[in-house]
């Protein structure tokens, strides 16, 4: 994951995106979302958008509350 910290961290941002970073960016790479409202009968869909902010902070919320980083700490 060094393309966020290093590409689309905020503090320092790079011109160029790694590839696969840049792909896992755009809206809808991860699929779309649908909401159905059953009062108007419609189907509304939308991009997944910003998935790779969701997958990041994920991955970080499983890293610092994993057993062996927590007795690492202690």
């Amino acid at each position: 994951m060094s393309g966020a910290a290093n590409n689309d961290g905020g503090a320092h941002v790079d011109d160029k995106l790694e590839p696969l970073y840049e792909s896992l960016s755009q809206d809808g790479a991860l699929g779309t979302f649908e909401a159905f409202d059953e009062t108007l009968n419609t189907l509304t869909k939308s991009d997944i958008a910003n998935a790779h902010h969701v997958a990041l902070r994920q991955m970080a919320y499983e890293v610092l509350h994993s057993p062996d980083f927590i007795r690492l700490v202690n």
